[in-house]
């Protein structure tokens, strides 16, 4: 029987691949698609008899775009960690596609994320962002797990993440998938309000060669890239990168020493001797340097009074392996093994850390209805973070493990129609031990047109080194004898924790229209503080002082609510629009006996309101325009009022291997605020209108 199977499977990912293949060939181009809805329309029925087993579809349909799938059919594996149509999905879900991506002429991450619903970004300056999903803003916000390819990419120090440095090359991308919500049941601690995972393109997909240069009043850059085949289920590519960004200005319009560059080469291998195996082997080396200009407080004592022209110097390479094993559609195996080094030095801190990790999960239908997915994790994380002056960490090299192991049960009570998802993870960490994440999903689907879902979730963030080990000199206090004020960490702080409740409606009428709606109410306990500890007398310093510690505790709790929209509508066969509108409402408050005073503005550091509306015009098989309007709210704890953007892109395709096009960004004003860094005194830019001319040349 599973011979048959597997017979039966290899034809029809032969014949799709060979559909695919020449639908691509014959009517890819804007107009041909448009002139031949015919043979798109023979492709959807030749693809939809496999939509509804996930386990059978080719690695050519998890990476089409929206434009080649429904919208609410993508393929998307960050939820259940498993293929499966966007709206089959228990979650809140956003797919932003490479297609996406290229429209809009973004060149970071972080602008890319605007795209999505629920998602909020800010610049800071020039090398700096904030990101997180529904609520808690921060320079390192730490709920919200992101990934690239599997690989973890927040610092384990301030668990946040360094966006300068997660250069992923736009045009390897494949798509970026934003869960908004705790995932940590399958994907553990830190995925407490989101995860952002964004996903390369296979080499088979990159083949040929690729040469582009952008030159901007506020950017410049060269790419390079060129794949390969090495045997018939062999593919390579190899890729280089660098990229120049100048100096912000400020309020007063001055520059703000903020300029940043960065340099990275890769490469990719993707191996399938059969059908039951598929292997991967990449890997990323990048270097870089940056700049920022910071405003210390009065009575600041070094370092932080010498954190003015300040100079980043940083490097990272990281190896992923993959193994794919599938003995049959019903049973499969999964192994993935990375290891990450990752080097950041200025004048007041020098950081070095070592990351290995490896999961090995299994998916299997053991009966009728019923799927269990199960894994093991394992991570070691090896740092050595050296302060000067006043910042120490004791110890200053250690060494940390994580041991996890997750199980979800998905029972199918109604095929196609009603069904449970009920997960849980064990996870044990070096700082608080063990921790229990649980989740429950129920997905109802009565026609294809409509489909509801609902969850319930329990995450934790847990501390790191900078909440147990860290000791920071902030300022001292002239006396006799003097007072020196500083922040001082603790061993014994609990895990921040989320209880979420989530509900969400998907619609799709046709190809044409689709909206996609989730609401939430989060309930957070032991949200972090910075509490005033008892005066001590260090006799051991000369002179003598008293040490005013302000101690890490957890004394902050809180509810956040709100919901999210994301619209399509494809009004002619030229023009598409998406939009999106999120709400997000934060109610913050100390427990009893806190003696905070920074923490509970964090209510007016995360906007309550944001609209984006995009739009695709074809103008003729040569000519795409693309326009994208945005809204963001105002920040009432930082001052910084609502704002309006807009961008737009034009493209023109001299040739079938050459394309030029020019992108402007924020062009309705000349420069505006949109965040400025919570505790660090760091002086931030404004957003400046910018235009970007660009040549790629594909051979």
């Amino acid at each position: 029987m599973a011979s048959q199977q597997n017979s039966e499977f290899s034809s029809a990912t032969q014949l799709i691949k060979t559909a695919i293949h020449h639908f691509k060939l014959n009517y890819s181009s804007p107009a041909s698609l448009i002139n031949n809805k015919t043979k798109s329309a023979a492709l959807a029925l030749l693809i939809t008899p496999l939509v509804g087993h996930a386990e059978l579809i080719p690695e050519d349909l998890v990476s089409m775009s929206l434009d080649e799938l429904s919208q609410l059919d993508v393929i998307v594996t960050s939820v259940n960690k498993k293929p499966e149509p966007l709206s089959k999905t228990a979650a809140a879900i956003h797919v932003i596609t490479h297609h996406d991506i290229r429209k809009s002429g973004v060149t970071t991450i972080p602008d890319a994320l605007r795209m999505a619903p629920g998602i909020q970004v800010a610049q800071i300056d020039q090398n700096k962002w904030s990101v997180t999903a529904r609520g808690f803003s921060g320079r390192f916000a730490n709920k919200l797990l992101v990934m690239i390819d599997g690989r973890t990419v927040y610092n384990p120090f301030f668990t946040g993440v360094f966006w300068e440095m997660q250069n992923a090359q736009i045009d390897n991308i494949d798509r970026i998938e934003v869960v908004r919500g705790p995932a940590a049941a399958l994907w553990g601690a830190n995925a407490v309000n989101g995860v952002i995972n964004i996903i390369t393109k296979p080499s088979d997909k990159t083949q040929g060669g690729v040469v582009s240069a952008a030159v901007g009043n506020m950017l410049k850059q060269g790419f390079m890239r060129y794949g390969g085949r090495i045997a018939d289920q062999a593919h390579y590519r190899l890729y280089a990168d660098y990229q120049y960004h100048d100096d912000g200005i400020d309020d007063f319009g001055q520059d703000t020493s903020d300029h940043w560059d960065q340099g990275q080469g890769g490469a990719r291998i993707d191996w399938q001797p059969n059908q039951q195996n598929k292997f991967t082997l990449q890997g990323d080396y990048s270097k870089g340097n940056s700049r920022h200009t910071d405003t210390p407080p009065p009575g600041a004592i070094p370092p932080v009074a010498d954190l003015k022209d300040v100079q980043v110097k940083f490097s990272g390479g990281n190896l992923i392996a993959d193994w794919t094993h599938q003995q049959d559609p019903d049973n499969t195996f999964y192994l993935k093994m990375y290891y990450d080094h990752f080097e950041r030095k200025d004048r007041s801190i020098k950081q070095i850390y070592q990351t290995f990790d490896m999961e090995l999960r299994h998916r299997s239908l053991p009966v009728q209805n019923y799927e269990i997915n199960w894994g093991l994790g394992y991570r070691l994380i090896a740092d050595s973070v050296y302060g000067k002056a006043g910042l120490t960490l004791v110890p200053p090299e250690r060494s940390t493990q994580v041991f996890s192991g997750f199980i979800q049960n998905e029972l199918t009570f109604i095929p196609d129609q009603l069904k449970a998802i009920i997960a849980m993870r064990l996870e044990h960490n070096d700082y608080t031990g063990l921790e229990f994440q649980p989740t429950a999903r129920l997905m109802w689907t009565p026609n294809q047109n409509h489909s509801f879902w609902a969850s319930f979730s329990r995450a934790v963030q847990a501390p790191s080194r900078n909440t147990s080990d860290i000791r920071l000199n902030l300022k001292s206090i002239p006396g006799t004898p003097p007072v020196l004020v500083a922040l001082v960490g603790n061993s014994e702080a609990n895990s921040e924790e989320v209880f979420a409740y989530e509900t969400g409606y998907r619609f799709q009428f046709s190809d044409k229209f689709s909206l996609d709606l989730a609401a939430f109410y989060n309930i957070y306990d032991e949200l972090r503080t910075i509490e005033p500890g008892t005066p001590i007398l260090e006799l051991d310093q000369q002179p003598v002082r008293i040490l005013a510690p302000q101690n890490v505790d957890n004394k902050l709790e809180g509810e956040t609510y709100g919901f999210e929209a994301a619209l399509f509508w494809k009004a002619h066969d030229k023009v598409k629009f998406h939009a999106a509108y999120t709400y997000t409402k934060l109610n913050l408050h100390y427990k009893d006996n806190s003696l905070d005073t920074i923490y509970e503005a964090a209510e007016g550091e995360t906007p309550q309101q944001q609209a984006s509306l995009r739009t695709d015009l074809t103008l003729s098989e040569q000519i795409n325009t693309h326009l994208w309007l945005r809204y963001v709210d105002s920040l009432p704890a930082q001052q910084i009022p609502d704002y309006i953007t807009l961008d737009a892109r034009i493209s023109w395709q001299a040739h079938q291997s050459l394309e030029i096009s020019v992108t402007g960004q924020n062009l309705l004003d000349g420069r505006h605020p949109e965040y400025k860094p919570e505790l660090i005194g760091l002086t931030t830019s404004q957003v400046e209108r910018s235009i970007l001319g660009k040549i790629e040349w594909r051979f």
